[in-house]
């Protein structure tokens, strides 16, 4: 074999191998073509069997209706969407016209697929009142809504993540009182999030806390689980409710508890209210008050003359020397209104003089009219309704001429 031959035995065995070498990529780069494509197919299939596991782990199927009535205020209606936020298992629904029946409440629920019901009733948009029911075969829940804090107007360092599950908390006094123990069953079958819900992350990062306050009031708050340090912050809303009724149906039934300690929110109003006229009658009957005393003070300090001028030595003494008020027909003590009056009234006198008799009748009728002119005057002033009748009145008016008879003989 020559040397040109063996040159050519040699390049032809390289083209060989570089030949192979390439027939070997290209087969590597068509299998992986075909395992990206067998990729592709199978990722939509682990996504199907994902979903059906956890359709299957998903047992407590509990979802929440939302809802208000016609007439809520501003601070209701944010209340009520900061928990339709915290909730991923609720629904919301229009507006309940206040003339319908609470019963309608249970069709809705039905027409919605929804077991639980939470439903914010406002009241005069002032009160606000919280229904909570078991659709199926109850028992629902009436409470009073007291302190309404929402996340908007808090404005709290805690933030928690949406649709994420949260941790239920109790206080210890909720196992002391069977009804309770119904009401705690009732939150936790309502704002627990079901586990592996479609709509709900699967983790923790919040919780809400139930604690029981003076007057069984429960008091709401929403922290968050900070980090594995497990420290809380507040996110919100906050809100204290109060128990009213506790119904065996829904929106319906028997009362199984009904609470000793609950006011009605009227009752408090009409209170203070009545409290406000209290105050401001007792501060006009001391000005009338003043008034007439300082009237009273005037007439006594000045030295009157005696009009009647037939009047007992004996009373007169009497008086001086007792400072007491007598009446002058009879010497009978003052403080005997219904006396002065029988004699004022049949102008029955012991004595027989038809002179003492009239001018005693006529003084008493004179100042009687004087009298009578100066409170008309004094109660328009400050604006009070002239009370007494006109017999009271009168007698009055008999125990103050004496009062100044009394002062004019004791003057020196």
């Amino acid at each position: 074999m020559g040397k040109f031959s063996k040159i050519k035995k040699v390049q032809q065995e390289e083209t060989a191998k570089g030949k192979m070498e390439w027939e070997a990529a290209g087969a590597k780069d068509s299998s992986d073509d075909s395992s990206d494509e067998s990729d592709d197919e199978q990722v939509p299939q682990k996504q199907t069997e994902e979903t059906r596991k956890r359709a299957e782990l998903w047992t407590n199927r509990e979802r929440v209706l939302v809802l208000c009535s016609r007439g809520a205020d501003v601070r209701t209606r944010y209340l009520m969407k900061n928990i339709k936020d915290l909730l991923p298992h609720a629904k919301g629904d229009s507006k309940l016209d206040q003339q319908k029946s609470l019963k309608a409440l249970n069709e809705i629920a039905e027409m919605k697929n929804c077991t639980k019901v939470m439903y914010f009733e406002s009241r005069k948009r002032k009160d606000t009142y919280l229904w909570m029911s078991n659709v199926e075969k109850g028992p629902s829940i009436k409470f009073l809504v007291h302190n309404v804090h929402t996340m908007k107007e808090l404005k709290m360092s805690g933030n928690c993540l949406k649709a994420s599950r949260p941790v239920l908390s109790f206080d210890d006094a909720f196992e002391q009182k069977p009804h309770l123990k119904l009401i705690k069953e009732v939150l936790m079958q309502t704002l627990g999030t079901p586990h592996h819900h479609p709509r709900s992350q699967p983790f923790v990062d919040h919780v809400f806390n139930f604690s029981v306050g003076e007057g069984d009031k429960i008091w709401f708050r929403n922290f968050q689980i900070v980090d594995e340090s497990l420290q809380l912050q507040e996110v919100g809303p906050r809100f204290v409710l109060e128990m009213v009724r506790l119904f065996a149906g829904s929106f319906e039934g028997a009362v199984l508890y009904d609470n000793p300690n609950y006011v009605s929110p009227n009752v408090i109003r009409r209170e203070h209210r009545k409290g406000q006229h209290a105050y401001i009658e007792k501060q006009l009957a001391l000005k009338a008050s003043n008034i007439k005393q300082a009237k009273v003070t005037e007439i006594l300090a000045e030295k009157t003359v005696d009009l009647v001028g037939k009047s007992s030595s004996k009373i007169e003494t009497m008086n001086s020397a007792n400072n007491g008020m007598f009446c002058p027909a009879c010497a009978v003590n003052i403080d005997d209104v219904r006396h002065v009056y029988w004699h004022f009234r049949y102008r029955r006198f012991p004595c027989g003089e038809q002179g003492c008799r009239r001018e005693f009748y006529t003084e008493i009728e004179r100042t009687a009219h004087a009298t009578r002119t100066q409170h008309q005057e004094s109660f328009r002033i400050i604006r009070v309704p002239y009370l007494d009748k006109r017999v009271r009145k009168m007698i009055n008016d008999a125990k103050r001429l004496f009062r100044r008879r009394a002062a004019a003989a004791a003057a020196p």
